[in-house]
């Protein structure tokens, strides 16, 4: 099955306004949120500068998103997002730079209206599955190309150990063994973050392109890492 790249590029924010609707966050509670000012106390952050490592620039950016961001730097990660985003990537050559700041403007003001809620009512992984669901019409697609808990929660991990800046995951010097990480709850820069990941790797990764009863045959297990080296990733034959 096959999407046309222009179906991609707005899904995820599809599905920030889809589940947005749903947290029942109001107009009202954005516009006071643009106003709002970060949290007064801003530690140092607990990782040092991340380096030419993958999401450095995005790390960097939201080195204060758990203790809380302003608007310039909210709008700064929504525009790194932007500019990263793999489906946004799928048409580089007509997208311009004005285009990529109005969306990152966009997600930062979603993420301010959340900062800003005291309940937090974020983005459930339920509603999240359901609108990308939607969006892509795979209700009637093949099993394969559902959209899984698991997947969810796979790149939320992936997330928590790459990005951890941006997850609402547990401080990871504060992770137990057999500890539960996550709520059930995301902010709208995960869910965003989340959306961009599993569109990519419902495109490219196997992993991501099972069956319930082939990954139960499977463990869960993912497949095996490529040897090291330069390498083309060609879209998995299954894949979107």
């Amino acid at each position: 099955m096959r999407y046309p790249a222009a179906r991609l590029v707005w899904v995820a924010a599809h599905v920030l306004l889809a589940a947005f609707v749903a947290a029942q966050l109001t107009s009202e509670r954005t516009s006071h949120a643009l106003a709002a000012p970060a949290s007064t106390a801003r530690p140092e952050p607990t990782s040092t500068s991340p380096g030419s490592t993958p999401f450095a620039e995005l790390r960097q950016k939201g080195k204060f998103a758990r203790h809380g961001l302003t608007a310039s730097e909210a709008q700064d990660v929504g525009y790194e997002m932007a500019r990263n985003s793999f489906p946004i990537g799928a048409l580089q050559a007509v997208v311009d730079d004005g285009s990529l700041r109005r969306f990152g403007r966009f997600l930062g003001e979603r993420h301010l209206a959340w900062q800003l809620d005291t309940e937090k009512h974020g983005v459930h992984e339920q509603k999240l599955m359901e609108a990308l669901g939607r969006h892509l019409e795979l209700d009637r697609s093949p099993e394969y190309l559902k959209i899984h808990p698991r997947d969810v929660r796979r790149i939320r991990l992936q997330m928590w150990i790459q990005v951890p800046e941006l997850s609402t995951g547990i401080d990871r010097r504060d992770a137990k063994a057999g500890s539960a990480i996550f709520e059930r709850q995301m902010s709208p820069f995960e869910a965003y973050l989340i959306s961009d990941l599993l569109l990519y790797q419902k495109r490219f990764n196997a992993d991501y392109l099972r069956t319930d009863a082939e990954d139960m045959r499977l463990g869960g297990r993912p497949s095996p890492t490529p040897k090291p080296g330069l390498f083309v990733l060609p879209p998995n034959p299954r894949g979107l």
